[in-house]
């Protein structure tokens, strides 16, 4: 449907603030999933193989590799790139029950491939049991891995290794909320994550609207 404005329901604060619970929010964004800076990017494992299968554009092809040990598939999206979600899809019948994500960076154009001690984990997911993960993480990398240490059955297999991109359609817009009491609820579209607005003390629920100025179609893809 098309749509101007976003309302977000809040409730039942679980944090505090000043030793009282309270209801806040730091950032509100709004992408699509049609920008994927992993799609038919160069895509290698550590055993020496290629992932191609991983990011191509069939959902249905997959990469694998046997489970005798961790094994690493790195994408490699040619500069550092603006994401704000990782996606990893594996077969229905096969995800990895133990994982982490990494980053690493390099603007060298000559550099392949970034050497090991230079990737950061953002994410360690150490038991999972779903077949298509999504984690919403705000990263800047030329390089993302996703590092399979653990699973019940005798391969490692990855359908799609996604890294969405793209235009933040809240980002600057007008927003209202109710029961405000610190910091304006602007706040919470200026793309800073150390700025922030809350409800006022003991509020039980409150409610943040985003008027997005124009209309846009919200469904499967936004």
């Amino acid at each position: 449907r098309l749509c101007q404005r976003i309302k977000l329901q809040l409730g039942r604060p679980v944090f505090n603030y000043a030793s009282e619970g309270v209801i806040g929010m730091r950032e509100v964004g709004l992408y699509n999933f049609l920008t994927d800076f992993a799609l038919r990017r160069p895509t290698i494992d550590s055993r020496g193989g290629a992932g191609s299968e991983a990011v191509d554009i069939d959902s249905v092809s997959r990469w694998t590799a046997d489970a005798l040990g961790p094994v690493n598939l790195t994408v490699d999206l040619g500069e550092p790139k603006e994401a704000w979600c990782i996606r990893v899809v594996f077969p229905s019948t096969i995800p990895a029950k133990g994982f982490q994500l990494a980053v690493a960076n390099s603007t060298d154009p000559l550099l392949t491939w970034a050497p090991d001690e230079s990737y950061t984990v953002t994410d360690v997911y150490p038991a999972n049991f779903q077949s298509d993960v999504y984690t919403l993480r705000r990263i800047n990398a030329r390089y993302v891995r996703l590092v399979l240490l653990s699973t019940t059955h005798p391969t490692y297999a990855v359908r799609m290794f996604k890294v969405y991109g793209g235009t933040n359609y809240a980002l600057n817009q007008s927003a209202l909320a109710q029961n405000s009491w610190d910091h304006n609820p602007s706040k919470t579209l200026d793309g800073n994550h150390s700025s922030f607005w809350l409800a006022e003390p003991f509020a039980t629920a409150s409610r943040l609207q985003v008027d997005l100025q124009e209309e846009y179609f919200i469904a499967g893809g936004i």
